[in-house]
């Protein structure tokens, strides 16, 4: 429990950042510094801290947040804008089988520190330390006298802290696990030398291919687009060749910004539960633990007994009744269409959850029975079912799943006749994020702002001072759109109104929340930029049916598969719109354009005409090849589709 005690007495110092500050998933906190060194002194015992815990609460207190999971309510704006509160449970239950899971499981936080992790060769540059923030927890265990800030040398982004277990996964193996991305880094030195190829070499083939069609197109052709030419948006007219020569040229001048801020995350106990009162839920579960391990043990085959005392029977119990009573796992579909038996499955939990929320009726009572999903923390558990062969491991699982059965019928009772009951201690992940206004080293903040405020009139001033912010942006999209097409996965770059404005406008990533732009100030009096995107979980996949099959993400991941449509545009629409401002800025109209405009309606006219045309023969060639390749079910619901939204 030492390194939950060190957790706990960090966070007990936090405060919300502000009145309403987070989201849907977490609670944005931030340190009181005061408050901090108090607590620092009460954990080591003394009146006065040491250089290296004044230093450790000097970096929290002036450069850092927390995010911290939520565990009871989902909250989001439905209703004329006001925030409505629905309990997590409710909603994971109507939506986990389509991959919307919201409970803060180990599951999920090894997920989305797979998924930020995965952004890291991408949009991350320079030294490791700009991007892997200290391990608070080792540095409050670090020499007394060290003065500066710690290294994180091992690349650690997630470690899960409970009553005696320590688990650590460095960047380099979440990497390596992960099958979507497809570059092997297994060092700093490898990391650094693929971003320099990154950045030096910013379009690939098919990149290349998208963007020309994209650029030389006379107009976009869609619903979507009908309704923004309505409200006076353009396409961007910058031939494809002058649009490579500027985007090459902004990777000239800013390829080496770093556009992510270092984090950590911790996984670990709730820190409204103190340290005292975890070690007696602890001591009352421990007795539930040893009568199941008894009835356990009396279930088993000879050679799996031999095991279970070696591995600790009473700890593999303990393990076994902790994923029992933990957050529900729910087994994820792969997508068939809407008109589908798993569509009718997702409508049933739907209108279930539903009512239960309208009626206030208690959460339903969810449990794990499937024992292959088992977490990766529970060490003991992995050790005894692999010292079996396969036989007697599928026998052990179904004697182990017999008695959780028999348990969540019957319960258990002591030598007295006593009821004993499992509690859950709840558990949620702690991500320690630098600030993006937290300047660099011999600089000052002076302003942060949104890429979503950059478009209100009182900032225009700051594209007048900065005339470098579109060129930025350039490098930004042509990095997002690189990476969604070297890993199917795009950032979360939602405006702020998602429901209105991509499923309606099809706007995604020109007009966000969760790009930061820092203008600093050096010592000099030089005014610079800095872009910082501070959103890294939550990504959308591209659909891919093979994939799919294979492992399943639900269709909540797929983004209701209007990746394709909707956001792959709007991240060529993101790049162009920054690529013609780029041109307008720094080139303007050529002469032979000049001479041309007044011709321009009649050649315009015609070339649209041409790529409607071209479009239309495009998309019902399209739709023909899909129907032949796929079911009649599958077919008509992504015509449905196609239509209604």
């Amino acid at each position: 429990m030492d390194n939950y005690r060190r957790l706990h007495a960090l966070l007990s110092a936090t405060e919300p950042l502000s009145e309403g500050a987070g989201g849907s998933h977490t609670d944005v906190l931030r340190f009181d510094r005061q408050a901090l060194r108090a607590s620092l002194a009460r954990w080591c015992g003394r009146p006065t801290l040491s250089r290296s815990l004044e230093r450790l609460a000097e970096e929290l207190g002036e450069r850092y947040l927390v995010k911290k999971g939520k565990i009871d309510f989902f909250s989001m704006p439905l209703v004329r804008r006001r925030t409505t509160h629905l309990r997590r449970s409710m909603v994971s239950y109507a939506f986990g089988t389509v991959g919307y899971n919201i409970m803060p499981t180990y599951d999920k936080a090894l997920l989305d520190a797979t998924e930020a992790a995965r952004l890291i060769p991408y949009f991350g540059f320079g030294p490791p330390g700009a991007v892997f923030a200290p391990d608070f927890l080792a540095w409050m265990e670090a020499d007394p006298e060290q003065d500066g800030v710690p290294r994180n040398e091992e690349a650690t982004f997630l470690r899960v802290i409970m009553r005696g277990l320590d688990l650590r996964h460095c960047a380099y193996d979440l990497w390596r696990a992960d099958e979507y991305l497809h570059v092997r880094i297994g060092d700093a030195a490898q990391l650094g030398e693929f971003q320099r190829f990154a950045r030096r070499n910013p379009l690939v083939p098919a990149m290349e291919e998208r963007l020309s069609a994209f650029f030389e197109a006379p107009i976009t052709v869609g619903v979507r687009d009908t309704l923004r030419w309505l409200r006076g948006s353009r396409h961007t007219h910058v031939p494809w060749e002058q649009a490579r020569t500027i985007i090459e040229r902004c990777f000239e001048r800013f390829g080496d910004q770093c556009f992510l801020v270092p984090e950590i995350t911790y996984y670990s106990y709730d820190t409204r539960c103190g340290p005292a009162h975890i070690q007696t839920i602890y001591q009352c579960n421990e007795a539930v633990a040893r009568a199941l391990s008894a009835r356990i043990y009396d279930d088993l085959s000879p050679q799996a007994r031999a095991l279970w005392r070696r591995h600790g029977d009473a700890q593999l119990a303990f393990e076994v009744l902790d994923f029992h009573h933990d957050y529900p796992l729910y087994q994820v579909e792969p997508y068939a269409g809407f008109l589908s038996t798993s569509m009718l499955r997702f409508a049933a939990r739907f209108g279930t959850g539903f009512l239960w929320e309208v009626a206030h009726l208690p959460p339903l009572d969810v449990r794990n029975l499937d024992l292959a999903r088992l977490p990766g923390f529970h060490l003991g558990m992995a050790g005894f079912l692999g010292a079996l062969d396969e036989p007697a491991r599928q026998q052990a699982m179904a004697t182990i799943g017999r008695q959780l059965a028999l348990y969540r019928r019957r319960g258990l009772r002591d030598s007295s006749g006593r009821r004993l009951e499992f509690e859950r201690i709840p558990r949620t992940f702690y991500t320690f994020q630098q600030l993006a206004s937290a300047p660099g080293s011999g600089r000052r903040a002076l302003g942060t702002y949104s890429l979503h405020e950059l478009w209100e009139p009182k900032h225009a001033d700051l594209w007048q001072r900065h005339p470098e912010l579109g060129e930025q942006l350039v490098v930004f999209f042509a990095t997002v759109y690189r990476y969604f097409i070297e890993t199917d996965f795009c950032p979360d770059l939602r405006p702020r109104d998602a429901g209105r404005d991509v499923f309606l406008w099809g706007i995604w990533g020109y007009v966000t929340e969760n790009l930061i732009v820092v203008e600093e100030q050096d010592d000099g009096g030089t005014a610079r930029l800095r872009l910082a995107f501070v959103d890294n979980r939550d990504q959308f996949k591209q659909y891919k049916r093979g994939e799919d099959r294979r492992r399943p993400l639900g269709s909540a991941k797929h983004g209701l598969r209007l990746v394709a449509p909707v956001v792959e545009p709007a991240m060529q629409r993101s790049l162009g719109i920054f690529v013609q401002h780029v041109k307008e800025r720094t080139v303007g109209l050529s002469a032979e354009e000049q001479d041309r405009r007044p011709l321009a309606p009649l050649d315009r006219g015609l070339d649209v005409a041409r790529h409607v045309v071209r479009s239309s023969l495009d998309s019902a060639w399209t739709t023909r090849e899909r129907c032949s390749t796929t079911s009649w079910t599958t077919c008509t619901s992504g015509r449905a589709r196609r239509w209604r939204i």
